[in-house]
């Protein structure tokens, strides 16, 4: 046994040895055996130095030759870095594009993976090459962050426009909607001269930059000038209508209040419009948008309609809330781009 025992060890020892030699590093070490077990001198100039080898690892011996002896033969090489052949398109212009991928799938009723379909990507990589729409995950989240923002908007249009409602708003609400109505008039009434000036200082600005190398003339100089006037006429016209509109929400948190602590007739909010309307004439109308009943059923039988071509078979998959919000933001952002 002891004999057998002696030939299996010395087999071993001879497999280990025979698949050490074949590591290019021995070259640069001498083996050594002894009772502590394989041990490797460094033939390496004068260096003769015995490093140990646990479980016949060559990782020090590989450390030493490259640290304190500097082989090039065993120094680390540089990864190289993969850079993707893709176009990568601004990420100003992807968060752009994926608002109207979300605004396209609510609009259109589409399913929330229709855009990564093989059609649509063969022909958005033909259209704008690199851009891959967001995942029907991303669209989840993108639909519930939108009903969201509408429902609170919508939600605090109708309690700030009624005298009884902003009187129990907090301040962040009250701040938080005349902000968005803040947003909403200068839309409204932008078809008036403020936007023909802005479109005319656009596109003189858009003329000028495409003749940056071209020699200024004096043509070029008096354009300057205009386009630098319309600059400030539209800042000055939007600042003046900023300051018009926060005089007026003072003034109307002061007739809101005063009708709340005065009046008897509870819950007419109608009627302190119908009283206020030229001392607020810019709240006025979308206070009447806001708090008019309907006359028909019109609407609410236009949202059955787009319920159930929402709720459609080939949207099966659609969860209950997500048809909800769905149908709650076709309407809202129908509206919008009115």
């Amino acid at each position: 046994m002891n004999s057998e025992g002696g030939v299996t060890e010395k087999s071993e020892s001879t497999q280990t040895i025979s698949s050490a030699k074949q590591s290019r590093v021995w070259a640069y070490f001498k083996r050594i055996y002894g009772d502590q077990g394989l041990k490797a001198k460094c033939l390496v100039g004068d260096c003769a130095k015995a490093l140990s080898t646990p479980l016949h690892s060559t990782s020090t011996l590989i450390r030493h030759l490259r640290d304190v002896h500097e082989v090039d033969e065993f120094k680390p090489k540089e990864k190289l870095v993969h850079r993707s052949t893709h176009k990568r398109i601004p990420v100003k212009l992807k968060k752009k594009l994926d608002r109207a991928v979300v605004t396209a799938i609510i609009e259109d009723g589409r399913s929330f993976g229709d855009f990564l379909k093989s059609g649509f990507r063969k022909f958005i990589q033909l259209v704008l090459p690199g851009y891959k729409a967001p995942h029907r995950n991303s669209i989840n989240t993108r639909l519930k962050r939108l009903h969201t923002k509408h429902f609170f908007i919508t939600y605090g249009f109708y309690g700030y426009f009624d005298p009884y409602g902003i009187s129990v708003m907090t301040n962040n609400e009250i701040n938080k909607t005349e902000n968005e109505i803040k947003y909403i008039i200068p839309q409204q009434t932008s078809n008036g001269p403020t936007q023909a000036s802005s479109t005319t200082s656009s596109n003189t600005n858009r003329s000028l930059t495409t003749e940056k190398e071209k020699k200024k003339s004096l043509l070029n100089y008096f354009l300057d000038s205009l386009a630098d006037e319309d600059t400030q006429q539209v800042k000055k016209q939007s600042s003046t209508l900023n300051k018009i509109l926060s005089d007026e929400f003072k003034t109307y948190k002061k007739l809101a209040g005063h009708f709340v602590s005065t009046s008897t007739d509870l819950y007419h909010s109608l009627q302190f419009w119908k009283k206020n309307k030229l001392l607020l004439p810019k709240l006025a109308p979308l206070a009447q948008k806001y708090l008019a009943s309907p006359s028909t059923s019109t609407k609410s039988e236009s949202a059955f309609n787009i319920s159930a071509y929402y709720g459609r078979k080939q949207r099966a998959p659609l969860s209950s809330e997500n048809l909800g919000f769905s149908v709650f933001l076709k309407d809202k952002l129908s509206n919008e781009n009115k």
